[in-house]
């Protein structure tokens, strides 16, 4: 076991701060019942929710067990909305998928969101390694929190690929991380795919926190089965008792499953893989849980990103509150506003920039979501103007008392 953590009741592990988390779960039990857990996630592969017919392995899911379903709460858009055109070649980029996701909030006393998550990416993509922590510029594209070269000069693997699978925050510079695979020869010997080992980045030490072994007793005991993990997927912590918690590779009735370290291993009560309600089987690849109150946004989608001036196109809108008025913005620069009127917390529109078009016209029928709490708008790409190729234009939407979706973009040419 590693040093600095501490084995409790039912050979359970849980971080250092246990006395801040046993406080709040006495606070909530003087108080009443605690908040509703909710957490972050990505699949390893794309599958499809209730209200969310495309739910892409780069996209990053919320659920909550107050809610009814599982939701998506930043969709490939958001992504390509944030980080643009990179390398020049006229596609929107966006990472090869989410295999790590943890919550280390950015500015303190905002409202958590997007830019408070820190992730890995499943391949290198546009400069940034799989082993990289990433986390979203606010002034857009995304920075290298701590990067693959660092945990390697720490590590020191002679052989073996260096990709992070799982990742949780322990601390301020002190994470648990797992590999998609094994490393041979580390300051630590060799390294399976289910191990877990603590990164201390200001001092880069390295532990075993703990190994595959021990992973899977954990899940064995669990489910009462032998079946093998093959790999520990996510890593997270329980928000008030602070419990390891992890989703695994195998088996795949289990693989979407979340699994605590308490009670020497079992199923974290209310987040089954039937409780996902994915309409096609996938796995749980990052998971995330969130300490705070994450607002779900409405998500704005459309079926292209590449226009043709005077283009119609339809612009929907889904996860609204039912009868809610929608009111929209396009413009053609991006820079983040910080807004504390909820929903993503954030606008993508510089508001003094020209043109600035709202939709629907003053003059038009307003639009509100209906009973499902969605909405759809049919409306077309603008001319451009002589001599003008091409234009990139992002989209918004605002809930009239309630807050912004997730931004769109697209290219106009």
């Amino acid at each position: 076991m590693e040093a600095g953590y501490q084995r409790v009741d039912g050979d359970g592990f849980r971080p250092p701060g246990e006395m801040i988390v046993t406080s709040l779960a006495l606070l909530f039990a003087l108080q009443g019942q605690p908040p509703a857990m909710q957490a972050l996630a990505s699949t390893s592969a794309d599958s499809r929710l209730p209200q969310d017919t495309i739910c892409r392995d780069e996209a990053i899911l919320r659920r909550s067990d107050s809610d009814v379903w599982s939701r998506v709460f930043a969709p490939q858009q958001t992504w390509m909305s944030h980080l643009g055109d990179m390398d020049g070649d006229g596609l929107f980029d966006l990472p090869d998928g989410i295999d790590a996701l943890s919550y280390q909030p950015n500015i303190a006393g905002n409202a958590p969101g997007i830019f408070d998550l820190v992730f890995s990416s499943d391949r290198d993509f546009q400069g940034f390694a799989d082993g990289d922590i990433l986390r979203l510029s606010r002034f857009g594209g995304i920075e290298i929190v701590n990067s693959e070269g660092a945990l390697n000069s720490a590590l020191l693997p002679v052989s073996g690929s260096l990709d992070i699978d799982g990742l949780a925050i322990v601390s301020d510079n002190v994470y648990l991380v797992t590999f998609k695979d094994s490393l041979n020869g580390t300051v630590v010997g060799d390294v399976l795919d289910g191990d877990i080992l603590r990164w201390d980045v200001t001092t880069q030490t390295i532990t075993r926190f703990a190994d595959e072994a021990q992973v899977q007793a954990w899940v064995d005991h669990a489910t009462g089965s032998t079946t093998s993990i093959g790999d520990v997927k996510s890593l997270s912590f329980h928000p008030v008792s602070g419990d390891l918690l992890f989703t695994v590779q195998s088996p795949s009735a289990v693989d979407a499953t979340v699994f605590s370290a308490s009670q020497q291993g079992e199923i974290l009560i209310g987040w089954e893989e039937g409780d996902w309600d994915f309409q096609i089987s996938t796995e749980i690849d990052a998971l995330c849980m969130i300490p705070e109150e994450l607002e779900q946004p409405i998500i704005l989608s459309a079926d292209v990103n590449y226009l043709h001036p005077g283009e119609p196109f339809q612009l929907r809108m889904r996860h609204a509150t039912p009868g809610v008025r929608l009111s929209g913005m396009a413009g053609p620069n991006y820079q983040i506003v910080d807004s504390t009127l909820g929903g993503v917390g954030y606008t993508v529109m510089d508001f003094n920039s020209r043109p600035l078009h709202r939709w629907p016209a003053q003059s038009a029928n307003q639009l509100y979501a209906d009973a499902s709490g969605t909405a759809d708008f049919q409306t077309q790409a603008p001319n451009l103007p002589v001599g003008m190729l091409s234009a990139t234009l992002w989209y918004q939407v605002y809930a009239h008392g309630e807050g912004w979706s997730t931004p769109l973009v697209f290219l106009v040419e």
